[in-house]
């Protein structure tokens, strides 16, 4: 049912960002309290077992916040790029996100 890949990629992911938050305290942060440059950790929960490996936590630093929190990109510390902090849609119409999250602030 899973691709070895997804696995692979999912593993190092939470292993670099185990790594990276080991000396840090993460404190629970409301999305709309969020403000560029805040370093943030997210973790996604989907609503399908089918979309476990594919919704990999996110932990980087915010760059840009739209005005309604939209849309909010971040450097992610994981790819070295920027990217949406949440994950693309994955319920059956895309109408909504199929998963849920919680989002962390680093200090």
């Amino acid at each position: 049912m899973f691709c070895e890949e997804e696995i692979i990629f999912y593993n190092n992911i939470i292993d670099n960002i185990t790594i990276k938050l080991k000396e840090k305290n993460k404190i629970y942060i409301n999305i709309n309290d969020i403000n560029i440059n805040d370093k943030i950790y997210i973790e996604f929960l989907p609503n399908s077992q089918k979309y476990i490996y594919q919704l990999y936590p996110k932990y980087g630093i915010i760059v840009k916040i739209n005005n309604n929190n939209q849309l909010i990109k971040i450097f992610n510390f994981n790819t070295n790029k920027i990217e949406n902090l949440f994950h693309d849609y994955v319920s059956y119409y895309g109408d909504i996100p199929g998963y849920d999250y919680t989002l962390y602030k680093i200090i």
